[in-house]
């Protein structure tokens, strides 16, 4: 019976429903009394009873048996894959996902529209932040459609800052299940991440968490994955904002786990400082050489792997 069960849950629960209920009303009572007495020495005991039913599982607890039920072929590899990321982002802040400050879109208040649709159709990106003088003094956003709807001749004499809409504004620390509802249910599509001084430490968009929720996919303004190429010699030239799951999807070799987003952020904390343009270090994977940077940060990096890996087609 236990394996017929098994094999056929849905069934059973609809034969086993009503007596399984008239069951539990016969013997309610006796129930109760037997509960009441195993409390009684429990408590004896120096042991405080616990409701089962008030006991919660954590997301860890839940991942778990979704990692078993996987295992055993009772959920398929890509509802594996989406379960165990929707329990993953609740513990992710929002500083995991966000686009860091230095490749933020930008113009500044004065900039005009013809220099908001230069800027949209240079990056691909349809949202343009525009500030006042600096990120840490952000006026809001441009969409653009709203340069689109002017008409031709005012471009030039219609300022970014008279466009500007209000932009969400999010601490580090947030979480990304959390802000995700907030940026559905406020219709807001970007939301700046700011550190406890105020200081605007990156951009979050609605598709970026989503993509932690459900992988990353590329639409026509990614571009990270298409400043990566693998080289004649074997090696691969790579961006330094290269994230670590586009690292591995495009190589076949998974970076070690570590306190890191990008593929910049391993070889820093590998060297131990700041690299200068020529610097190399060789870690238990590859040989990583910076080819170049963009201030203190790694704009290219080269990179001769040592282990094997299977580049997905």
């Amino acid at each position: 019976p236990k394996s017929w069960a098994i094999a056929h849950p849905e069934k059973s629960s609809l034969l086993l429903a009503r007596p399984s209920r008239m069951f539990a009303r016969v013997f309610r009572p006796l129930i109760r009394l037997l509960n009441w007495m195993a409390n009684v020495v429990v408590r004896m005991a120096g042991v405080e009873p616990q409701d089962e039913r008030a006991m919660a599982h954590s997301p860890s607890d839940l991942l778990l048996l979704i990692d078993e039920s996987a295992g055993r072929g009772g959920i398929a590899a890509d509802e594996h894959q989406l379960l165990a990321r929707s329990l993953e982002l609740s513990g992710l802040p929002a500083a995991d996902a966000m686009t860091p400050r230095r490749d933020i879109i930008a113009v500044a208040a004065d900039a005009t529209a013809s220099d908001v649709a230069a800027e949209a159709h240079r990056t691909g990106r349809t949202r343009v932040i525009v500030h006042e003088g600096d990120l840490d003094h952000v006026r809001g956003f441009v969409h653009a459609k709203d340069v689109i709807r002017l008409d031709m001749g005012t471009w030039p004499t219609t300022q970014a800052g008279s466009m500007a809409r209000p932009v969400m504004v999010t601490p580090e620390h947030h979480g990304l299940e959390d802000l995700l509802l907030e940026m559905r249910t406020q219709r807001h599509h970007i939301a700046l991440v700011v550190d406890e001084h105020g200081l605007v430490l990156g951009l979050v968009t609605l598709e970026d968490v989503i993509e932690e929720l459900i992988g990353d996919f590329d639409d026509e303004s990614d571009r990270r994955l298409d400043e990566s190429e693998q080289l004649p010699d074997g090696s691969y030239r790579m961006s330094g904002t290269t994230r670590v799951e586009q690292f591995e999807e495009f190589t076949g070799v998974a970076l070690p786990e570590g306190d890191w987003q990008t593929v910049a952020g391993y070889v820093i904390d590998a060297l131990g400082e700041i690299p200068s343009e020529g610097d190399q270090v060789r870690t238990d994977i590859g040989e990583f050489e910076v080819l170049k940077m963009d201030g203190f940060a790694i704009d290219a990096l080269r990179i001769r792997m040592t282990v094997s890996g299977t580049r997905p087609d």
